[in-house]
């Protein structure tokens, strides 16, 4: 990362190859599937991570730093995606006779929500969480990649999904970091 923040387009080349299969799975799992989004999602996180290479400080790892771009580059498209739906939405009669789209744009509102609220955790519960729930670490990664131990991994989880479950209007989520999907138990 010091050599890509240096210009080196051959080190950007080769931490963009390391990196990018793992961009575009959580990028997939943001985006709930969409293929299409995710592509974006990593583009424009490879973009982002050129143009702030220089700016770049290393206290943690470049790894949790690619998921917080991730994941910034996922919300600003699930944003747009919103506002274009809201412009193209379709009729009432349309909404009223098709209950399957009436849910999908409910599914895509809380995933929204969701990724809206996890914004507002403080940075070490956001990056715990981010790099639990969404990149698939175990705690023990994580604690390592965070420096910290595996019992304050587990600690800033439990308050990040207390936090959310209050926002969100539902219970605390309960189990392993490796279900994958913090949405089903918080809403």
């Amino acid at each position: 990362m010091q050599r890509t923040a240096a210009g080196d387009r051959e080190a950007f080349r080769l931490l963009a190859h390391e990196l990018s299969a793992r961009m575009y799975g959580l990028a997939f799992r943001l985006m709930r599937g969409n293929k299409a989004s995710a592509e974006d999602a990593v583009q424009d996180t490879l973009i982002k991570l050129w143009v702030h290479a220089p700016k770049w400080q290393p206290r943690g790892s470049v790894e949790s730093y690619v998921s917080r771009l991730i994941y910034t580059c996922c919300i600003d498209i699930m944003r747009k995606q919103k506002a274009i739906a809201d412009i193209d939405a379709l009729p009432e009669a349309a909404l009223a006779a098709d209950e399957d789209i009436e849910s999908a744009f409910a599914q895509k509102e809380q995933n929204l929500k969701l990724l809206e609220a996890v914004e507002t955790l403080p940075p070490k519960q956001k990056e715990a969480l981010m790099l639990s729930y969404y990149g698939e670490h175990t705690n023990k990664t994580v604690a390592s990649m965070l420096n910290i131990s595996e019992k304050a991994v587990e600690k800033l989880l439990q308050r990040a999904r207390h936090k959310l479950a209050e926002k969100m209007g539902g219970a605390a989520p309960q189990g392993s970091n490796k279900h994958g999907d913090i949405a089903g138990g918080v809403a």
